[in-house]
């Protein structure tokens, strides 16, 4: 899961470089969500495709599979639009960055290659077993890494050209421009010996093998665009090749990765310090990636693959020798400072941070063990060690899997809270809700209240299994809508403004009218003075806000509760309606409380008090609800069935007009307020009072609403589904070892 979080770092500040975020020109995120031209430049192209491969190989590799891998894969390959498109939104507020549609696309792009390139390496890496302590340092994983970053540095932009004029120009260096470069023949020497490397650990022939891949990249250089052919690519890999052959038949492997690792020390140090022309006036760039990001994208990246290429194959090598690699990893970090340090000192060269950082980097992801774990192989009458080793491993891997679900958990926070923030910057938003949130919309408050909004997904889910185990469901009911209720208030208090929260619960009356009732005890009166308006308003509060979470806590306790019964029969229908007729006084009381007793006019003056039909309009809306939750437990529920996701887009849509009709028969038709006159449905969804829209403008802005609950409410049930069955696990394992 470290690889998965670096990477998701490196693409994170990559994107949104140099983060001089400031007000962006009017109309800008309209130009954004409204430019359709799919192609920028190939460069472009290439390095927002490039840019997301590797996350797409780690999501595959490194994330556990669980269930269909179809549903694996997708949820990987939704996760990472949402995350590709937050970025893109993002750069609207950096002048110094294009945002465009077109980006996010290709991003996708990249991550489909990278899911289909890490679907063949898993599909062709060795199954471990229990006797593999280190399994991801010692076996397919680097090696096949350390072979993909020096192709990718070798062949980058890995875009072929057929044209004949291509092969003659590539050729010119080698033949009529001949020329010789001693730092760049020493790396191509390095790079040829990681390579075979690489193949004596995978256990494939290094004379076959190498030498195909070095034929490979030589008729890849003529044929891929801006790259050519010459004398020093042509020497390097033939002297690394017959070194490789000459060390591994007259010396030992050990001494193989050792010649490997002091030549590409050596090539990376002179590379560094190549041309060695000493000046005066040299500059330290201490802002990360700062030379990368700031010229040609290619080039960028290639250097970038290089880099990578060259740290991963020396803390691998270091790894292989025995050497600690956070040991390894401090010591080359420290080399690097040097280097930079000395470059300070030359000729047209600029001294950066970003190296230390990648060792530092790199040495953190391989510290750990892989996550990447199939089901291990049963091993009949084992000893008591190796007992134990299988139980300590079960319990790592248990570990590693509690941690990525929190890890998973945090992405998606942000992939829901980057979103809301770009929208309350867009014009014609209503002023209710772009005035709603703590510190004028600062991003952390914004990522609070989409935790907010997580939490009601993910506490109904735990307290459906709360409630269907449970005898008394009646009484079990308010206790936990309470305390769960709790929670959610004071995740929205310290994300939403008071005066927003006061719109929606009520403000607080009940202290001044039970002290200044006459009807009531005198003991009544003497308590609530006691206790003061300081203590009885936030209570107060706590129960309105309650009375208005306890009917949505009802209807996907009740939706989940339906859709996990094994089959209908008269047992479990009898099941589910001793479970309505448990909630109905609850909801009862719950109605009673956010509207009968509320004094906020929002609610009672919003809300129709005689629909159509002969029923109260706060009836539809429950039914609305109910619609809403029901969806969103479908949603929830879809894995990688082709006919269930199908069934599932088809109800969402069909949803859509239902819910809009609902709504319109739950809402005031004409509320009369402050001099105007406008509809429930024009007070929540339009931008101010002053100008109203069009019932087409109102359905399609409701529509973003609905889809967006139905989407939050899902992830936040699947999220606690991955947390509980990872807790019952551990509870498992616990209970089968006493």
């Amino acid at each position: 899961m470290r690889i998965l979080a670096i990477i998701l770092l490196l693409i994170a500040y990559g994107s949104l470089y140099p983060g001089n975020f400031s007000a962006p020109p009017a109309g800008s995120v309209q130009r954004f969500l409204t430019d359709f031209h799919w192609f920028t430049s190939l460069g472009d192209v290439l390095g927002n495709i490039g840019l997301f491969f590797p996350l797409g190989m780690a999501g595959v590799i490194f994330l556990p599979l669980r269930g269909s891998s179809r549903t694996h894969i997708a949820g990987i390959l939704f996760l990472a639009l949402l995350f590709a498109f937050s970025l893109q939104l993002a750069q609207v507020w950096l002048p110094s960055r294009s945002p465009a549609l077109a980006d996010v696309v290709w991003n996708t792009v990249g991550m489909m290659l990278g899911i289909a390139a890490g679907s063949i390496t898993v599909s062709v890496l060795p199954k471990p077993t229990l006797t593999d302590d280190n399994f991801f340092n010692h076996n397919t994983v680097v090696p096949l890494l350390v072979l993909g970053l020096w192709l990718l540095a070798e062949l980058l932009p890995l875009v072929p050209s057929l044209d004949l004029q291509k092969v003659k120009d590539a050729l010119k260096p080698l033949i009529s421009e001949f020329s010789f470069s001693l730092p760049q023949t020493m790396m191509l020497a390095a790079g040829t010996l990681a390579a075979g490397s690489a193949f004596v650990t995978l256990r494939l022939s290094p004379a076959l093998w190498l030498g195909g891949i070095l034929i490979f990249i030589l008729a890849g250089k003529l044929v891929i665009v801006n790259l050519t052919l010459e004398g020093s690519t042509l020497i390097g890999m033939l002297i690394g090749y017959l070194a490789c052959l000459w060390i591994l038949h007259f010396r030992s492997t050990k001494a193989f990765f050792e010649a490997t690792l002091l030549l590409l020390l050596v090539a990376w140090t002179i590379m560094a310090i190549t041309p060695f022309s000493p000046a005066i006036g040299g500059t330290l760039n201490i802002i990360p990636f700062a030379n990368m990001l700031g010229g040609s994208i290619e080039t960028a990246v290639r250097g970038l693959m290089r880099s990578l290429f060259i740290y991963t194959t020396l803390l691998w090598l270091m790894q292989r020798l025995g050497v600690s690699v956070m040991k390894a990893a401090i010591g080359f970090a420290l080399w690097a400072s040097l280097l930079e340090l000395i470059q300070m000192g030359l000729l047209g060269r600029t001294a950066d941070i970003t190296e230390p950082i990648l060792l530092l980097l790199i040495g953190w992801g391989f510290s750990m063990k892989l996550e990447y774990s199939p089901q291990l192989p049963s091993k009949p009458q084992m000893t008591g060690s190796e007992v134990y080793i299988h139980e300590a491993k079960r319990g790592s891997a248990l570990a590693n899997l509690g941690g990525q679900q929190w890890l998973m958990i945090v992405v998606v926070l942000f992939c829901f809270a980057i979103p809301i923030w770009g929208l309350l910057r867009l014009p014609g938003i209503p002023y209710n809700l772009r005035e709603m949130f703590l510190g004028d919309g600062h991003f952390l408050f914004i990522l609070v209240f989409a935790g907010a909004l997580l939490w009601y997904g993910a506490t109904a889910t735990w307290m459906s299994e709360k409630i269907a185990s449970s005898k008394l469901p009646f009484l079990q009911f308010p206790v936990w809508t309470l305390t769960l209720s709790l929670v959610s208030l004071i995740f929205l208090s310290m994300s939403v403004t008071q005066e927003s929260l006061d719109d929606i619960v009520g403000a607080n009356n009940l202290y001044w009218f039970v002290v200044n009732k006459d009807t009531w005890g005198t003991h009544w009166r003497s308590f609530f003075q006691l206790l003061g308006p300081d203590v009885v308003g936030p209570i107060e509060r706590w129960m309105r806000y309650a009375g208005l979470y306890c009917p949505l806590l009802v209807f996907l306790v009740l939706a989940l509760d339906f859709f996990h019964l094994p089959k209908l029969n008269a047992q479990t229908l009898s099941r589910v309606a001793f479970l309505i007729a448990s909630v109905l006084p609850w909801l009862w009381l719950a109605k009673a409380v956010t509207f009968d007793w509320s004094s906020t006019d929002n609610l009672n003056e919003l809300i129709a008090r005689d629909g159509d039909f002969g029923w109260g309009g706060g009836g539809y809306l429950y039914i609305l609800l109910g619609l809403l939750c029901a969806n969103a437990v479908l949603l929830a529920k879809t894995n990688g069935d082709g006919r269930r996701i199908g069934l599932t887009i088809i109800v969402s849509i069909s949803a859509l007009p239902v819910a809009w009709w609902l709504l319109n028969l739950g809402l005031e038709p004409n509320v009369e307020k402050y001099g105007f006159t406008f509809s429930g449905v024009q007070f929540l969804l339009g931008p101010d009072r002053q100008n109203l829209l069009s019932q087409t403008q109102l359905f399609a802005r409701w529509c973003a609403v609905q889809v967006g609950f139905i989407l939050v409410t899902a992830v936040g049930i699947r999220s606690a589904w991955l947390i509980l069955s990872t807790r019952r696990q551990r509870a498992g394992d616990a209970c089968s070892n006493e």
